[in-house]
């Protein structure tokens, strides 16, 4: 499992903002899933490395830090991708969503994370899943992800 988790999850989440529970519960788990999970990895793009680094309130960086730590992290540290898929999720959301989309694609990122209204919303693809972060633990808890995992694959075929 490739997973992009938006900037959000990690500062709500390890910020421990009582009003996302499931980002909490998240962040949580995500040191498991590294751990135990054949293939799970976390694709970190430069981009939302940023906005964690500057928003995440300074006594909570060094978690967000040792979480990117793991060997199952793959850091995009250019915020550059192929232009066409860049222009193709550009027409659909703003700049800044639309360069972590067309990473996604580029990646070969199964599923992104992310309370933004603008990617579950706005954002037309059948190349990776986008779920809140409740929808995805619910759908690991369940097993269910797997076989969406396996829908969004055939369709990038």
């Amino acid at each position: 499992m490739r997973l992009v988790l938006d900037s959000n999850e990690y500062i709500f989440g390890l910020s421990e903002n009582l009003d996302r529970p499931a980002s909490i519960q998240l962040m949580n788990q995500i040191p498991d899933l590294l751990e135990n999970i054949n293939d799970f990895t976390l694709i970190l793009p430069n981009i939302i490395r940023k906005e964690v680094h500057r928003n995440l309130p300074l006594h909570r960086r060094a978690s967000f830090y040792r979480l990117i730590r793991h060997s199952n992290i793959i850091i995009h540290w250019i915020d550059e991708t192929p232009d066409l898929l860049y222009k193709k999720y550009r027409c659909q959301m703003k700049e800044e969503d639309a360069l972590i989309a067309a990473i996604a694609e580029a990646e070969q990122v199964d599923c992104i994370v992310s309370d933004n209204r603008h990617f579950y919303e706005e954002l037309q693809t059948q190349v990776f899943l986008i779920l809140t972060a409740e929808q995805f633990l619910n759908a690991l808890d369940t097993g269910v992800i797997w076989g969406m995992i396996e829908q969004v694959r055939r369709n990038r075929l």
